[in-house]
């Protein structure tokens, strides 16, 4: 698959972690209540959702360059997923 046949989310293809966070920025606003986080010097990307779901778990099995490669529940003020995001290795 090439970057131009990528899978997109919110119009950006998912070519890489920063693409992933690009698209996924619409997740800091206040009223979604969620977080994305670079880690390991941006090799990875860790969104926190506001719900027990991630809306986008079947796109980012789809897509090529990035990968889900953990996702774990965080009990705090309420059910919610932390999921990591990272760029597939060649």
């Amino acid at each position: 698959m090439s970057i131009e046949s990528a899978e997109t989310l919110n119009g950006i293809p998912l070519v890489d972690v920063d693409a992933a966070r690009e698209a996924l920025d619409y997740l800091t606003d206040e009223y979604n209540d969620g977080d994305v986080v670079e880690a390991e010097g941006g090799r990875c990307l860790v969104v926190t959702t506001r719900t027990p779901r991630f809306q986008h778990f079947s796109l980012f099995q789809r897509a090529e360059h990035v990968r889900i490669s953990n996702v774990r529940a965080v009990e705090d003020d309420g059910a919610r997923l932390k999921v990591e995001i990272r760029e597939v290795s060649r």
